[in-house]
């Protein structure tokens, strides 16, 4: 069964920006157990591979500001900027 979940973000920075959040309350990756940590690489992968057809490349990072749920953030860039 699924640990996290794939879904847009609210008030997001292009409409490619997305977040990859635990079903339950994790405060952060140091907090997640093994099961967790393989169900968002699976996600990352995934993710990567998608923007790699596009010519894009990924940014991922995360964000718990204030809250026990964390949330990673989603963001793709240009292949140009790097």
């Amino acid at each position: 069964y699924f640990q996290s979940y794939l879904a847009y973000a609210k008030g997001a920075l292009n409409k490619d920006n997305l977040l990859i959040i635990p079903i339950d309350h994790v405060q952060s990756t140091i907090h997640a157990d093994e099961k967790l940590l393989e169900d968002i690489n699976k996600y990352k992968l995934a993710l990567h591979n998608y923007f790699k057809t596009k010519n894009k490349i990924v940014l991922f990072y995360e964000r718990n500001y204030r809250t026990k749920h964390m949330q990673i953030q989603v963001n793709k860039l240009s292949i140009n900027l790097i």
